[in-house]
């Protein structure tokens, strides 16, 4: 059983709706006999997020909450994979990381603990409950609240897309001009598969 009195425990969760990401917080507050104050978080990042990144915003969010309390933190994650990625010695070019482990050393340098916890997912943890329906609350936001940084990934996939489009485009025009060569070439690639 984790103490309850003069604590802080922070309930992180985030979502990802198609391409559109939330996360969800809350914070439970403990004083002393068995007093405690919610204060909860619902923010929409920027489209084309993962689940791990939305997790980890979720966790910046939590910390960003706290960071000038003198209490102990617990912090509950269903992340797994968010989990790990703080917990890496290794660098890591992921800015919502860099700043969540920052947060925790500001933490940290002025003596409080903080701890994360991995926790199931839909399992009944009723403020786990509440994080997951305010991060799914605001995927449905028409504004994005926080924006992400430009991963290599995203730039490689963006790159990606824009050249299909752009080969589908040109394939059409040099067929329009009544190509012989692309027809036969789309013709051979529309009924070969490769092994």
């Amino acid at each position: 059983m984790l103490p309850k009195c003069n604590t802080i425990h922070i309930y992180c969760d985030g979502s990802v709706n198609g391409n559109k990401a939330g996360c969800g917080v809350v914070v439970r507050e403990y004083y002393e006999n068995d007093v405690s104050v919610d204060e909860m978080m619902s923010k929409r990042i920027e489209d084309e997020t993962s689940s791990t990144v939305a997790e980890l915003h979720a966790i910046h969010e939590g910390l960003k909450m706290v960071v000038n309390k003198t209490k102990d933190i617990f912090v509950f994650v269903d992340s797994q994979s968010a989990l790990l990625a703080l917990n890496s010695k290794t660098s890591t070019k992921s800015e919502v990381v860099v700043l969540c482990k920052g947060l925790v050393c500001r933490l940290q340098e002025k003596g409080i603990t903080v701890k994360f916890y991995w926790v199931p997912s839909h399992i009944g943890i009723s403020l786990n409950e509440v994080a997951d329906n305010l991060a799914k609350e605001a995927t449905r936001k028409p504004d994005i609240d926080i924006e992400t940084s430009m991963s290599l990934n995203r730039i490689k996939r963006g790159m990606r897309i824009k050249q299909e489009v752009w080969g589908t485009e040109k394939a059409l025009k040099i067929l329009e001009e009544g190509s012989v060569s692309m027809r036969h070439y789309l013709l051979v690639t529309e009924n070969t598969n490769v092994t």
